[in-house]
């Protein structure tokens, strides 16, 4: 009972040994080759010995297993040792103890909890068929595959572990909640349907963590030069934050973020591939860490957010050949790629809301569709390549001071452009096909491109639209410009620009005075309707080569009209302030209107 086993001879046990209470202690070899059992409620210890099991040793008691002084437990290919209650083995100072495992190490009876507090090296197999073993000390788990039962746990805490070419299996759990767990070159899978949950710590090295099961990621980091590879479901939950340093995290199946922000330091990578899908249920952020290099989220497959009313905010670097979808509340998008353009799809549900701001993006073959908006603020949409094309019930918004929408690639409009404030440059074609609206109060600028309207723009706000380096506005056959409001065009020298007008610019009953001070070239139809006024401004000019003037409002020319051809008519007044020169062959026609 309070016995002591000593001494420097040899001790080998081919039957049974009955380990209940009492100390092991001495040099000489100890070999199990037949039982060895741990029993009683008793604590029990070994002290500074080496005890190698061939045959099997079974703890069926409560109490602890006590080791000292660098007190060895080897347990050999072929051997058992099995936990058959929640009796723990505890590290006892000074120096404590290890357990080789190169057998069977297992825990197969007790619904509890089973603390191992010594170093665990294991080369052999764990298996945890009953409860939980947690091993608290550290240690090597190396080229060895692991099983972990339905209703089961293994846990690896609070010391630092060592893990390469390891599976682990089962239906149970594996978690990882210490303060690091190190994958070596041969790498850690955790095998379907088998969990992995990681509540904190740190997961680092250069070997990759394959997920063919599920990994429940709520706190924590993983670090490190090797990939996380999710082929099963990856869960990202729980309020606290995670990070994502240097490793590269590939979904080929499905990751759902549902909970807590996550940041990317030291160039991390994630990489959601075609056919997967990457599910945003929450209105979190995903931070590029500024100070610590961030790092970039590449689109290939599928990027939804499904759930929360509010904004979830990416911002690490993003580059998209996938679909993005939104169906519930806002995706914003604050880091676009430098380097590489996006060319996929860009899907918004009604009453939802996809916002790219702050910095640049790249447009080449993008497709942005659905009933939701785009918006743009504070951001460049630069438009390469084969440029941008929308869906007929989709909304585009530029509202930003520092919003700009430029590039070489032409732009289609085919459903609706909200442009309120920012600036519109560039070479390529920009077509609008359905609706333009000009916006607000704050002015927007035409900088050298021009714009070919096919379809329908209102000017709803009072903010200017300036139009500098030679910008042309088209207003083609068919197409129509409506002031709803009394919104000006302003000429910013020296090369301000050209509205041609070759549809209907129409000017709303009682909508007030809308002064245009660029060169206005009419083929078409200008429209004043009663109780309004069109105004060239001081400046601007009305080329008059043919068309019409109709409508009971007034046409009030401050600048100049070169009149060479066309019909004036109407019921209101055209009222010269400035300059009305009669010009050409052509013939000019006043009808019903007064020149006052």
């Amino acid at each position: 009972s309070d016995g002591y086993l000593q001494g420097d001879g040899p001790i080998t046990v081919n039957g049974i040994f009955d380990f209940a209470h009492g100390k092991v202690f001495g040099n000489g070899s100890f070999t199990v080759s037949g039982t060895m059992e741990l029993t009683g409620s008793s604590t029990r210890t070994l002290v500074g010995r080496t005890i190698t099991n061939n045959g099997s040793i079974i703890n069926t008691g409560t109490g602890t297993l006590r080791m000292q002084d660098n007190a060895q437990i080897i347990n050999t290919a072929g051997a058992i040792f099995d936990l058959q209650s929640d009796a723990n083995i505890d590290y006892l100072d000074p120096s404590g103890g290890k357990i080789f495992n190169y057998g069977n190490f297992q825990k197969s009876v007790g619904s509890g909890s089973t603390q191992i507090d010594v170093e665990l090296i294991n080369e052999g197999s764990i298996t945890v068929n009953s409860g939980t073993v947690k091993l608290t000390r550290g240690g090597n788990v190396t080229a060895c595959s692991n099983t972990i039962a339905a209703g089961s746990r293994l846990v690896l805490d609070d010391e630092d572990f060592l893990l390469s070419n390891v599976t682990f299996g089962g239906s149970g759990i594996i978690e990882f909640s210490t303060n690091s767990v190190t994958v070596s070159s041969g790498g850690v899978t955790i095998l379907s349907p088998a969990t992995l949950e990681f509540p904190g710590g740190t997961v680092k090295g250069s070997g990759d963590l394959t997920i063919e099961g599920t990994f429940d990621w709520s706190r924590g980091a993983l670090s490190g030069s090797g990939d996380v590879i999710v082929n099963g479901l990856l869960k990202i939950t729980g309020s606290n934050y995670k990070e994502l340093i240097e490793r590269t995290l590939i979904n080929n199946t499905t990751t759902i973020w549902s909970d807590g922000d996550i940041k990317l330091k030291d160039q991390a990578k994630i990489i959601n591939q075609s056919g997967s899908l990457f599910d945003v249920k929450t209105d979190n952020l995903m931070d590029y860490v500024l100070a610590d290099n961030g790092g970039s989220f590449v689109n290939l497959g599928q990027l939804k957010k499904t759930a929360g009313s509010g904004t979830a905010t990416i911002d690490p670097i993003f580059h998209n050949t996938g679909t993005v979808e939104v169906l519930s509340g806002t995706l914003r998008f604050e880091r676009g790629s430098a380097s590489s353009s996006s060319t996929g799809h860009f899907l918004t549900h009604s009453g939802t809301t996809l916002v790219l701001s702050e910095r640049s993006f790249i447009i080449d073959g993008a497709y942005f569709e659905g009933a939701g908006i785009t918006q743009v603020t504070d951001a460049i949409l630069e438009v390469t390549g084969t440029g941008l094309q929308m869906s007929a019930d989709a909304t585009i918004k530029l509202d930003d001071p520092d919003g700009k929408i430029q590039g070489t690639g032409p732009l289609t409009i085919n459903g609706r452009l909200e442009w309120l404030q920012g600036t519109i440059n560039g070479s390529g074609n920009f077509v609008i096909n359905n609706t333009l609206v000009l916006g607000g109060s704050h002015f927007k600028e035409l900088t050298g491109r021009t714009i070919t309207n096919n379809g329908t723009t209102i000017a709803t706000g009072s903010g200017s639209l300036r139009f500098s380096n030679s910008a042309v506005f088209d207003n083609t056959s068919g197409a129509v410009f409506e002031f709803q409001a009394d919104a000006p065009f302003v000429k910013v020298l020296p090369d301000g620009g050209t509205f041609n007008n070759h549809g209907i610019l129409r000017k709303l009953n009682g909508s007030g005075d809308s002064q245009l001070g660029i060169d206005l070239v009419n083929y078409g139809a200008i429209e004043v309707q009663g109780g309004a006024t069109l105004s060239i401004a001081s400046g601007g000019r009305l080329l008059f080569p043919q068309g019409t003037v109709t409508g009971a409002g007034i046409l009030n020319i401050q600048g100049s009209m070169l009149w060479s051809g066309g019909t004036v008519a109407g019921n209101g007044q055209l009222t010269n302030h400035g300059l009305i020169e009669l010009s050409g062959s052509g013939l000019k026609t006043l009808d019903t209107r007064t020149l006052v």
